[in-house]
C-alpha cells in the first residue's frame, strides 16, 4: 500500500531518500510534510500535494478498517434500513427532512405543523445526506436548503461533539435529529433570508 504513496511522490518529483518507508502510513505522510514545511523537500504546489497524500492515507486506513468484522456488521444493520443505501465511497439516505427545531441567540423553538410547513414553503429542508463510508461519520453533504449547509461545498457544519462520532445506526439518527434543527446562531444564509425564517415561525 506504500506504493501509493511512492507514486505520489514521484509523480510530483519528490525524493524520499531521506524518509524512513519502514515506519507506519501516518508517520511516512507526516514526514513528507515537515520536510515541505522545513523546506528539506522543494515542490511546486505543496497543499495540492498534501491534500492527495492525506487522501491517500485516508483510503489505506479505510481499506483496513473496512475489512474488519466490527465494521462489517455495523455496515449490514445500517444496510437492513431501506432509506440507506451505499454509492461508491458514500453512505446516502435520501429520505426528506424538514425542519423540527429552530435555534435562535436566547431561545429554542419546537416548531408545530403549521411552522414546519412553513419552513417548506420557504424551500428549506434536506432532500437528501451522503456521508463518506468510514469508522466515524464524517464529511456530511446535503441536497437542498439548510441555514447550516455551506452552499459552496454542500458539507453540513457539524457540531463540535459531534465530529468523529462512530457510524452506527443509532448515530445516524442523531445525525438526522441534528439536520432537522435550524441553529440561527451560526449560520451560511443572508440575514435577509434569516428574517424570513424568523417571520415565518412567528405565525403560530
Amino acid at each position: 500500500m506504500k506504493n501509493l504513496i511512492v507514486e505520489e511522490c514521484k509523480k510530483n518529483n519528490i525524493n524520499l531518500s531521506n524518509i524512513d518507508m519502514d515506519q507506519n502510513i501516518s508517520d511516512i505522510v507526516h514526514d513528507i510534510e515537515q520536510a515541505i514545511i522545513n523546506r528539506n523537500i522543494l515542490v511546486k504546489n505543496p497543499r495540492i500535494i498534501m491534500s492527495n497524500l492525506w487522501n491517500i492515507e485516508r483510503q489505506i486506513k479505510d481499506s483496513i478498517i473496512f475489512k474488519t468484522e466490527n465494521f462489517r456488521t455495523k455496515l449490514d444493520d445500517i444496510l437492513t434500513d431501506s432509506r440507506y443505501e451505499l454509492c461508491g465511497d458514500f453512505l446516502v439516505n435520501k429520505q426528506f427532512i424538514q425542519c423540527t427545531v429552530l435555534q435562535s441567540d436566547d431561545i429554542t423553538i419546537l416548531l408545530n405543523d403549521k411552522q414546519k410547513q412553513k419552513i417548506i414553503e420557504l424551500g428549506y429542508g434536506i432532500s437528501s445526506y451522503k456521508i463518506r463510508k468510514g469508522n466515524t461519520i464524517r464529511e456530511v453533504y446535503c441536497e437542498g436548503m439548510h441555514p447550516n449547509l455551506n452552499d459552496v461545498t454542500k458539507q453540513f457544519c457539524l457540531d463540535v461533539d459531534f465530529l468523529d462520532l462512530e457510524l452506527t445506526k443509532v448515530n445516524l439518527l442523531l445525525l438526522e435529529e441534528l439536520l432537522s434543527q435550524f441553529n440561527m446562531k451560526s449560520c451560511y444564509i443572508l440575514y435577509s433570508d434569516k428574517m424570513k425564517i424568523m417571520e415565518a415561525i412567528r405565525e403560530r
